[in-house]
């Protein structure tokens, strides 16, 4: 799919340059029209990949928080990786200074009377500036980790708070893994107990910290093929820490330990301990809150809960919740929910 959408823009790109030839009004824009439906599909076919975790997905999430920017995968992968831009910016630094002189000769040699030369020189100059700053754009967008990369089969290193994005996710170098089959809450997520708000996304993070920190970790990529079916194209992996003669496994352990689910309720290996933290409600199970996947996609059931302790009667929840109390007939929508 990926390589059908690039050669698709490479086709897009030279029916647009040959449009441009001084040919019939109806001949160019027949060309013209016929590259605007070649980028569009290969737009499309990008935008539509689920294998594919690129600027498209990434702005979509950030589209999604647009309530919490901060926790959205663009804003995690800057600030984590943006101290990493300038390895791969800087040393382009010696191109860009020779692109530079050559655009200051040419500027120069411009200076000759008439318009020959400059009509030459002009288009040579905005060539030379895109490439600079097209060069400056891919090195960012590639030093903060967006795109497909080649993926590793294992990750392994020895980790600490730093390493930890949220209850699930866990940085290994500057690549985003996710822990698979499980899921946490996220970083902003808010649960309740009677009156009290407790911040459960935070307390899911810290207490990955406190098991992956001094810790080797190591992940083996889940998935067929090296690749990953998380939502943002980031390898969904299984994880390892070992401790001196212990070792364990991190995802059972989060969900063991109360402070994360099995993946969107799905029945599989972490159903039954699931069931066993909620009983002895460990961890954030003694509270109330949204399941993660509905706080992260329901923007309404998000804010209907963190501002006024409502569960929408429709909204699947993680903890200890009883049922919503139904609104006399008339009275519509939900009724506040006392965890």
């Amino acid at each position: 799919m990926a390589a059908l959408a690039f050669v698709l823009l490479i086709a897009a790109l030279i029916l647009f340059l040959v449009s441009t030839r001084q040919w019939a009004l109806w001949i160019r824009g027949v060309v013209w029209g016929s590259g605007m439906v070649m980028l569009l599909a290969a737009s499309v076919m990008v935008a539509g990949d689920s294998d594919h975790g690129g600027v498209f997905r990434a702005f979509g999430d950030l589209a999604a928080h647009w309530n919490n920017p901060g926790a959205s995968v663009l804003a995690q992968s800057f600030s984590h990786n943006g101290p990493h831009i300038a390895r791969f910016v800087l040393p382009l630094l010696d191109l860009f200074l020779i692109i530079g002189g050559l655009l200051g000769v040419l500027a120069l040699a411009a200076f000759t009377p008439g318009e020959g030369l400059e009509k030459i020189a002009r288009p040579i100059a905005v060539g030379m500036v895109g490439a600079i700053f097209g060069g400056i754009l891919a090195m960012a967008i590639v030093g903060t980790g967006f795109g497909d990369v080649a993926r590793q089969e294992v990750y392994s290193t020895y980790t600490d708070n730093k390493n930890v994005a949220d209850g699930d996710t866990l940085w290994m170098g500057e690549v985003s893994v996710r822990l698979a089959g499980i899921d946490a809450p996220e970083r902003d997520q808010v649960c309740r107990q009677g009156a009290n708000v407790i911040q459960c996304g935070a307390e899911a993070a810290r207490h990955l910290e406190g098991l992956i920190s001094g810790a080797l970790v190591t992940c083996i990529v889940a998935g067929e093929n090296n690749r990953s079916d998380d939502t943002f194209g980031r390898p969904l992996v299984k994880c390892d820490a070992a401790r001196g003669d212990q070792k364990f496994d991190l995802a059972q352990r989060m969900v063991e330990d109360g402070y994360a689910m099995e993946y969107k309720g799905q029945i599989g290996d972490h159903a039954r301990v699931a069931r066993v933290a909620l009983d002895a409600q460990r961890g954030i199970m003694h509270s109330c809150s949204l399941r993660p996947d509905v706080w992260r996609t329901d923007a309404r059931a998000q804010v209907a809960f963190r501002d006024r302790g409502i569960i929408p009667q429709t909204a699947l929840t993680m903890g200890r919740c009883p049922p919503p109390t139904r609104r006399p007939q008339g009275n519509g929508g939900p009724a506040p929910v006392q965890p």
